[in-house]
């Protein structure tokens, strides 16, 4: 898929894992009108607004819970009328389907938002790691930005200009052509000041995604096929304590036999998901069981 800028603000939350991906690309490709989207790497799904096309890419039992809205469990809430929809006027969706997309545009009270609301049925946002990615398609022929909130959190903006002061991530290009949106869940929650999902991410409920648009009547908002998917081609490397070489979460005697086999040559470095070179020096030697020991008796 071909990459359309670098996101060097990106970089300073995600680190290496997350600057290989392209987080914005041509949702249809140019030579052959196909979807650029790989299903491949996509194994399970949280939708939120899909298309029956779409739908029907999500095996039942890959989707991990429902977030579509039905009016009964979840809403789509335009907050004062503050957005009013717009004819589609036959259209193609950001997967080349005929399919309706969301289209409205700002009106005259000065500002806008809408948010896909639970209401009756919470819903457990505990399953997203750092393996999951927000995916959607938007599409403009105005500079506006928009806010995009996750859960509770005030989110970050596309665009060029901050929306409410949530941090720029970045913009598409405003030409009326469908783009998607893949950002991974590590950015996000990085973004966050307080906690996204309340004091209980595993029943929410409230507003699970917001958008804002600024208060410029007659602004575009076009979004399609909003979704959570859960990448097979990111690998998270474990968080583990400082010392704890054997990846159990503590740092006691087995981290301190493990660096020894390493240094007698026993077991490789490999062997563990932890970094037996602890104090960093680049070798692994008789210091990084010192400091292991001193960890263990809290001296350092």
């Amino acid at each position: 898929m071909k990459k359309f800028f670098t996101l060097a603000a990106l970089l300073l939350f995600a680190g290496s894992t997350v600057s290989a991906q392209d987080f914005i690309t041509k949702a249809l490709d140019p030579d052959t009108d196909m979807p650029t989207f790989d299903w491949s790497k996509a194994v399970k799904f949280i939708p939120i607004a899909i298309s029956e096309s779409v739908g029907a890419e999500m095996a039942p039992e890959n989707v991990v819970f429902d977030a579509t809205i039905d009016d009964t469990r979840n809403w789509l809430y335009v907050w004062d009328n503050t957005y009013a929809g717009v004819d589609q006027d036959g259209s193609l969706n950001s997967f080349g389907q005929p399919e309706d997309h969301i289209a409205m545009d700002v009106t005259t009270f000065g500002w806008s938002g809408c948010g896909f609301c639970a209401v009756n049925e919470p819903q457990d946002w505990s399953v997203l790691d750092d393996t999951w990615v927000l995916h959607f398609g938007i599409k403009s022929i105005d500079n506006a930005g928009h806010q995009i909130v996750v859960g509770e959190d005030y989110g970050f903006t596309l665009g060029t200009e901050a929306v409410n002061g949530a941090k720029v991530l970045g913009d598409f290009p405003r030409d009326n052509e469908w783009y998607y949106v893949d950002l991974p869940f590590s950015v996000i929650r990085q973004l966050a000041t307080t906690p996204m999902w309340g004091d209980d991410p595993t029943a929410y409920t409230g507003n699970y995604l917001k958008i804002l648009s600024g208060g410029v009547q007659g602004t575009q908002l076009r979004l399609d096929n909003i979704f959570w998917y859960k990448d097979n081609t990111i690998v998270v490397e474990p968080d583990l304590p400082v010392g704890d070489v054997t990846g159990d979460q503590l740092v006691d005697v087995e981290d301190v036999n493990a660096t020894i086999n390493i240094i007698l040559k026993k077991k490789t470095i490999d062997d563990y998901p932890g970094n037996a070179d602890v104090n960093n020096e680049g070798i692994i030697d008789v210091e990084d069981v010192n400091s292991i020991i001193n960890i263990i008796l809290h001296k350092d």
